[in-house]
């Protein structure tokens, strides 16, 4: 797998409120070292110097893997709060014990010995390549098997060639950002229980819901209706 984003765009980043965010963060952080030094090599080229040996690409790495913004740019979700420490990816890692896993914390092993293989900044690559093929190929392959062959007995699978892959998406999967203005919720969220429109806590739940960023609205469906995302059509298609 070639590292541009392309190649990892399909594993869930922070704020997708999807397990596995993890996985997508370090395909970033693989993707920008990376990007980082094919330029240090091309900078070298153009003033006659020849490329970095490899250990000077160690000691390059290392230094990336100590600086302490790695929480900051691949971990806060788009549009969240900003993170509260500052911490290098050589510290997170070892904090919280990233290793070859199918989620870099747990599930299916990505290599032989994977749960005891920590993920470094010298491996991350490896790392981010065997997991996007875990989930995105061989991970998956015997349960779209099986999806296939169970939805070709209800439908030929055939008839599907008639939508593009964005519009099969968003009629299984339902639409990627989660909108909502205060009259859509007015209109949405019914009061019971003794509450009416103008109780205080009904008025804060509003309140609340309309200042969510987009990360914690996924979670806020994913928690009333176990589905962070709402169905084709938006919340006036969204029943609980």
């Amino acid at each position: 797998l070639a590292p541009g984003r392309g190649a990892f765009a399909g594993l869930p980043r922070p704020g997708s409120g999807c397990v596995g965010e993890l996985c997508g963060a370090l395909a970033d952080f693989a993707r920008d070292l990376h990007v980082a030094e094919v330029q240090m090599r091309n900078q070298r080229a153009e003033v006659g110097l020849s490329a970095p040996s490899a250990e000077e690409l160690r000691t390059w790495r290392r230094c990336q893997g100590d600086r302490p913004d790695f929480v900051e740019r691949y971990l806060a979700p788009p549009g969240g709060a900003s993170a509260s420490s500052s911490m290098s990816f050589n510290t997170y890692m070892a904090l919280v014990g990233v290793s070859f896993l199918e989620t870099g914390l747990s599930g299916a092993q990505l290599c032989p010995g994977g749960a005891d293989r920590a993920v470094t900044v010298e491996n991350v690559q490896e790392f981010v390549e065997l997991a996007t093929r875990f989930w995105l190929d061989s991970g998956v392959y015997g349960q779209l098997e099986a999806f296939r062959s169970g939805l070709n007995e209800v439908v030929p699978v055939e008839c599907f060639t008639a939508f593009d892959a964005a519009e099969l998406r968003d009629m299984i999967c339902g639409q990627d950002s989660v909108e909502w203005g205060e009259r859509e919720l007015l209109d949405h969220l019914h009061p019971s229980g003794g509450l009416t429109e103008h109780s205080p806590a009904y008025q804060h739940l509003v309140a609340v819901l309309l200042d969510m960023d987009q990360g914690n609205r996924s979670r806020f469906l994913d928690f009333v209706s176990s589905c962070p995302r709402f169905p084709p059509g938006g919340i006036d298609s969204f029943h609980v």
